[in-house]
């Protein structure tokens, strides 16, 4: 049977005092009714009773008093209707920032604010369920008391209830003794009423009763509320005899039952799941005439859930008519299912909501319903699962598959900013894989329609992620805010994406970068690994030339690493952009090898044709570097596992050759050789190997200084001749010089000539006519064949074949002879061809100025080499010029001195300094000499071995007195008899062992007969009584006696 709506009829008011008021008590049947039951037993054990009892009768009885009372209570009930025309919030999060900002601001809070308050924390809050707004009205109350709030009774008669309506499980005694301690106030009728109210709904008619019994003695009069709620009390309690007991109280007292009391019977038969009471009890309504509202019917649902008879939902709706007139109250009731999680009823009563007052298509129909529950949901500010369980529960209802409704749930998050939540919905699992890709597809609409671009490249980064492809459908779903391409849209949507690096764009992305005008690989690279397999497929072309155009390394190691990563074969790329960028310049060959060298590491494979045409690049752009490049390179390829093969080989024996490394090219020759099949033309010649292992030790005698090593590899160069000569390979032209080399470096002049004689139909390179010159030049020096080496460089300079290493042969012809006219004429004409002398001229010249005591013109030579070589000469030997001067004047030397300072910092300054000391005693300025000294410094033994420096004096007088020693002993040499004189006569002035130059002194003498010198000599001898040695004094004697000096 339906439970017919007659109409819709107003919601009779909550206010006790609008109530109709009675004089009338209960009937004596119903007191002896309680009485004689047992409920006080069970009411002194919820509530104190002795409280009631002996407490209640310390309120005010004065009836105008609480007439007038109420009249303020009535005031203030419409002030808090008043407020509470809007709620202040739905959910918690709202309400705290309402709250703190109230409270926080310095104004005082009225109390009709205050009201808002507490009241926004009962059922006005329909996002929370009644645990969370218990907690909130607990917090707002206590902030409320912080603040020094006036507390009325009716902001305290608002908190009970909340209480109530929360049902809240607290002690109706501690409520009243707060009231009276904290804010020294007394209950008003509407405390309770409110009381009642609470004792009803906790179904304990005997606390209903005792409230009554009190307000009556009091001069309160008998309500419908009272009574609904004493019915409700006996209702919810099970016990429907006393319903009936009170109900014929109400008839006998003029006071007929009508909805209000029919609700709270409802309510409570509802509460306990029993519909065929339900039932009975509507029928006995619609008798009496009395019409079902809105409210009851939303009530009779509201405590079928709350009960827990969920299941009844359904078929009570199917028996409710009229539901088009419920929309509003519909809403508010689907809200609190919602907040309550019971989630299926809420969909049940949207459906039926739906169907009742719209006639739409079935899918058009739970997409609604879907948005109206989740809106629920999101002003409630709750989490993802349940969102999700919700989702789960409208698939359950639909007959839906589970989880086929997440596409539309993860729409509907994007489209209200809940973007993460949405892209954690795609699961990544390769069997979900189209489920995903359709979660994404509906994002991408949602964010499509907001015009999102931040938000839909978020979305890509999150497939990428997830190793999601986006096919082309996702593009097409975002094309309205991407527009087309090469719009500034566009390539904002690009540049944003570029910086995600799992981001995958649906295809012809990478070919709309592409195709941007003046695109370079750098930039490129930032959008490589944005496209999907089939787009960068489909590019590679593109891919390929753009590489070969604007070749780097950093950025092409970066897009093959990307194209690899996603399962792109791209040997054939990297060979044709290899063999196409490594024929170009030195700077394009190192790039290549930078870029080669990382893909061996990164175990990128590459082709043998790829590793060949680096190494081909690299040896065709030969620098010094390169064979560092060239062999590395190798190395690595081995590292991992590669073996060079036979064409790598080849050039690496010749890179080996170039750079003089025999052992590399051994180990080369030795393998080739072992390979019964080379590559076709030296198979055919395979003196062009022996070539190239000849030029290697050739090539590495030319780099050595040691004679030995020259030596040791010029007779290994000629065991290889040997060992072609066993195999009849005749040499190549640069073989054949190379083993002429070889004897001339031998010495074997005589095997040389015939070498050449029996081999001479060859014409060599310049280079090694020119290797074979010096060989011979350099052999003939060093066996002292001075005129063959002189004839043969007239030769060359007769057919003007000679060069820089010639010249510097026949320096040295001249420095082995001492011939410095010679030498000066050979420097003339090696300026006059345009050549400029290196270091090892300026030595060979230095060195043959010095043989010939003109020390005085190494000084120039010394200035040219530090102005225009990168190469200065060695210390030593400048040591060796500057300590020659010392003996050519003060002048000259200071300039020498000054030149060392400058380029030769490593010249230690007290070695300069001691020059310069020498210098100024040949001259005779024995004084000025005397001030490079310290007076009276004692120099200790442990300091005799080395030399320190104070001021940049000479302080270590005991290896000067050495040195002055042999300065006297090389004058003597030159019978330069005053220099002597002034060294004896430094020594002296500062107290030294002046007598070590006395020797040279003696024979300097000796030999110009001077007499006088000598008689003073051997005076100073007898009258001072040095020590001398007895070879001194043995030689003294016996020139003392030659010359017959006997008498001063």
């Amino acid at each position: 049977m339906a439970f017919v709506m007659l109409k819709k009829v107003s919601i009779i008011s909550s206010r006790y005092n609008s109530i109709f008021r009675h004089n009338c008590l209960l009937n004596e049947s119903v007191n002896r009714y309680f009485v004689s039951s047992n409920y006080f037993p069970t009411f002194t054990n919820k509530v104190k009773a002795s409280y009631l009892e002996n407490n209640l009768n310390e309120i005010e009885t004065d009836h105008h008093h609480l007439t007038d009372k109420e009249k303020n209570s009535s005031r203030n009930s419409k002030n808090e209707r008043r407020f509470n025309k809007g709620k202040i919030s739905y959910n918690k999060n709202s309400y705290l920032q309402f709250l703190n900002e109230t409270l926080s601001k310095n104004e005082a809070v009225s109390s009709s604010v205050a009201f808002k308050i507490i009241k926004s924390c009962g059922s006005d809050m329909s996002g929370e369920n009644e645990d969370t707004r218990n907690e909130l009205v607990t917090q707002a109350w206590e902030m409320l008391k912080k603040s020094r709030i006036p507390m009325n009774i009716g902001l305290w008669n608002t908190l009970l209830s909340v209480y109530i309506e929360n049902k809240r499980d607290f002690d109706p005694v501690d409520f009243l003794n707060d009231l009276r301690k904290n804010s020294q106030l007394e209950p008003n009728q509407t405390t309770f009423s409110l009381l009642i109210q609470m004792y009803a709904e906790r179904g304990d008619p005997p606390g209903v009763m005792k409230i009554i019994e009190f307000m009556m003695e009091k001069g309160f009069v008998m309500t419908e509320n009272m009574y609904a709620w004493l019915i409700k009390a006996f209702a919810i309690n099970g016990n429907f005899e006393g319903v009936k007991h009170v109900m014929k109280s109400m008839r006998e007292n003029g006071i007929p039952p009508k909805e209000k009391v029919y609700k709270q019977i409802i309510n409570a038969l509802a509460v306990r799941g029993d519909l065929e009471k339900i039932e009975d009890t509507l029928n006995e309504m619609t008798k009496k005439g009395i019409s079902p509202t809105v409210e009851l019917y939303m009530g009779l649902l509201n405590n079928l859930s709350e009960g827990g008879h969920r299941d009844l939902i359904k078929t009570t709706l199917g028996k409710i008519e009229g539901m088009q007139e419920m929309s509003p109250e519909v809403d508010s009731l689907i809200q609190r299912f919602t907040v309550r999680e019971d989630y299926e009823n809420a969909i049940v009563l949207l459906d039926h909501f739906k169907q009742e007052t719209e006639n739409m298509k079935p899918y058009t129909v739970i997409n609604q319903i879907s948005v109206a529950s989740f809106n629920y949901l999101l002003q409630a500010d709750k989490d993802l699962e349940q969102f999700k369980r919700l989702n789960n529960a409208i698939e359950k209802h639909f007959n839906k598959t589970l989880n086929s409704r997440l596409p539309f749930l993860a729409e509907y998050l994007a489209k209200n900013d809940k973007l993460d939540w949405a892209l954690s919905l795609a699961v990544p699992d390769e069997s979900l894989k189209r489920s995903n890709l359709q979660i994404y597809n509906f994002i991408l609409k949602a964010l499509n329609y907001k015009r999102d671009l931040i938000g839909i490249v978020k979305v890509f980064a999150d497939m990428g992620e997830k190793s999601i492809d986006a096919e082309h459908s996702c593009y097409q779903n975002i094309e309205d805010t991407v527009e087309e391409v090469g719009s500034d849209k566009n390539n904002k949507f690009l540049d944003l994406a570029k910086d995600f690096d799992k981001i995958v764009l649906p295809y012809e992305f990478i070919k709309s970068v592409l195709s941007r005008e003046n695109m370079n690989l750098n930039t490129f690279s930032k959008y490589a690994h944005l496209g999907s397999l089939g787009d960068l497929l489909g590019s590679i072309k593109e891919i390929t030339d753009l590489m070969r155009r604007d070749f780097n390394s950093e950025d092409a190691s970066k897009i093959v690493k990307v194209l690899h990563k996603k399962g792109i074969q791209t040997k054939v790329l990297i060979e044709k952009v290899v063999g196409d960028v490594s024929n170009r310049s030195y700077a394009d060959v190192k790039e290549v090898y930078s870029f080669m060298l990382n893909l061996i590491q990164e175990g990128i494979p590459t082709t043998p044709n790829a590793q060949y045409n680096l190494l081909k690049g690299l040896f065709t752009f030969f620098r010094v570097s390169n064979s560092e490049y060239f062999f590395q390179f190798i190395r690595t390829l081995k590292e991992h596992g590669i073996e060079p093969d036979n064409n790598q080989q080849i050039l690496m024996i010749r890179m080996a050759a170039k750079i003089g490394n025999s052992s590399a090219a051994q180990f080369c020759f030795d393998k080739l050789m072992a390979e019964p099949d080379l590559p076709g033309f030296y198979n055919e010649n395979k003196n062009m190997l022996y070539q190239y292992l000849i030029s290697s030790y050739q090539n590495e005698a030319i780099k050595e200084e040691r004679k030995e090593k020259k030596v040791a590899n010029a007779r290994k160069i000629l065991q290889i001749a040997a060992e072609m000569k066993e195999k009849d390979l005749k040499p190549t032209a640069h073989s054949a010089s190379a083993i002429a080399v070889s004897h001339l470096i031998n010495g074997d002049v005589a095997e040389a000539n015939y070498f050449l004689s029996t081999y001479g139909s060859f014409e060599p390179t310049v280079n090694q006519r020119n290797l074979l010159n010096t060989a011979y030049l350099t052999t003939f020096i060093s066996q002292g064949n001075f005129k063959a080496a002189e004839d043969k460089f007239n030769e060359l300079i007769l057919n003007n074949v000679v060069t820089y290493g010639h010249y510097k042969q026949m320096f040295r012809l001249c420095e082995i002879k001492g011939n410095v006219s010679k030498m000066e004429q050979l420097y003339s004409k090696l300026l006059e061809n345009g050549m400029k002398a290196d270091v090892n001229i300026y030595e060979h010249m230095i060195r043959t100025y010095l043989k010939n005591n003109q020390p005085e013109c190494c000084l120039k030579l010394l200035k040219d080499n530090t102005d225009n070589q990168k190469q200065k000469l060695g210390t030593k030997l400048v040591l060796s010029v500057i300590r020659s001067l010392a003996l050519n004047g003060i002048d000259i030397v200071k300039e020498a001195v000054a030149l060392a300072r400058k380029d030769y910092p490593n010249i230690r300054e007290q070695t300069l300094k001691e020059v310069l000391l020498i210098a100024h005693i040949k001259d005779g300025l024995v004084d000025e000499a005397s001030s490079f000294l310290y007076k009276n410094e004692v120099v200790t033994e442990s300091e005799s071995s080395s030399t320190r420096d104070n001021e940049g004096k000479i302080l270590k007088q005991d290896i000067l007195v050495g040195h002055l020693k042999k300065y006297a002993e090389s004058a003597e040499q030159l019978g330069d008899i005053k220099f002597i004189e002034n060294i004896i006569k430094f020594l002296k002035s500062n107290k030294l062992a002046y007598h070590v130059a006395y020797p040279s002194y003696l024979l300097a003498l000796d030999k110009v007969n001077d007499i006088e010198g000598l008689r003073n000599l051997y005076k100073d001898h007898l009258e001072n009584e040095v020590k001398e040695n007895d070879q001194f004094i043995s030689l003294l004697n016996a020139t003392v006696e030659k010359h017959g000096i006997s008498k001063f």
